[in-house]
């Protein structure tokens, strides 16, 4: 029961962006300005994950590399029973991500899995392993449009933009996603904003602005008890820090309830360096 339950929602957390991750997934917390802009953060940071409130679930750690307009993200989770790797590449156009390839791997003690995205103007137009015609609204060539992966979905919801955080409410927004699998949207909105217990080791704000994310699938998803209760709720959260140091909202947190308990995803170490801006750090 506990491996099936583990499974169901790591796959929603893995393509949330954690991984996604978180989400879950698959996270980058970048400016898309800054960096068409010329400002380009390196980061790196590491998340924990736990399930139900009590167990620890693993940790995953995601890194960016930036150069002339061009991003490469890469994450790698490491669960218990479970471990992932993912990379998306691609350009920034405008405000926007705009994704070349993403590849995922999953392994568990006695499951493989893979995913390879090509994109070429806004579309998606290689899936492999091929998409299969199944579950009530099957995926088609429409529901591939101007869909992005999962790890450049982090991209566009942390952005800021002209790379200025002050005054901007950063949860608002849609966000069209395709993991290989399924084609869903996360539709963020304002909740609250809340203070957050300062650390020593840190240099980040001590508040956080709360999105309420809504999950919405479109095509390719199972009807089960998950994906019920997932699309009905409004207890998803995203916790997003401004750093003005790098023009971009840091995600310190994000929880997600199931209908076994909730899953948990907290920053543990973040690191950001920004050209002719400094160092932001957070070590809990």
């Amino acid at each position: 029961m506990l491996a099936r339950v583990r499974s169901e929602v790591w796959g929603f957390t893995r393509t949330f962006g954690l991984a996604t991750a978180i989400a879950v997934s698959g996270v980058i917390f970048l400016s898309v300005d800054s960096i068409a802009a010329g400002r380009q953060p390196e980061v790196t940071a590491t998340y924990s994950i736990q399930l139900w409130g009590w167990l620890d679930a693993g940790d995953f750690t995601v890194k960016s590399r930036l150069k002339g307009g061009r991003y490469v993200l890469s994450s790698s989770t490491d669960l218990v029973g479970w471990k992932g790797r993912a990379r998306s590449s691609g350009t920034v156009g405008g405000r926007k991500p705009r994704p070349v390839s993403y590849r995922f791997r999953g392994e568990s003690s006695n499951k493989k899995e893979w995913v390879k995205l090509g994109f070429s103007g806004g579309v998606i137009k290689s899936v492999y392993p091929p998409i299969r015609k199944k579950g009530p609204v099957p995926v088609s060539k429409s529901h591939l449009v101007g869909a992005i992966d999962p790890l450049s979905a982090i991209l566009a919801l942390t952005r800021a933009p002209n790379g200025r955080v002050k005054g901007v409410n950063p949860c608002k927004g849609r966000i069209p996603i395709f993991d290989g699998k399924q084609r869903f949207d996360l539709k963020l909105s304002y909740k609250r904003k809340v203070k957050l217990k300062k650390s020593g080791r840190s240099n980040m704000p001590n508040f956080a602005f709360v999105c309420r994310v809504n999950y919405r699938p479109v095509a390719g998803f199972k009807r089960n008890k998950l994906t019920n209760y997932l699309s009905k709720t409004n207890g998803i959260e995203l916790w997003l820090t401004p750093v003005a140091q790098v023009g971009a909202f840091i995600p310190r947190y994000i929880r997600i309830p199931t209908p076994w308990g909730e899953v948990a995803v907290s920053a543990a170490r973040v690191r950001m360096k920004s050209p002719g801006r400094g160092q932001v750090a957070l070590l809990n």
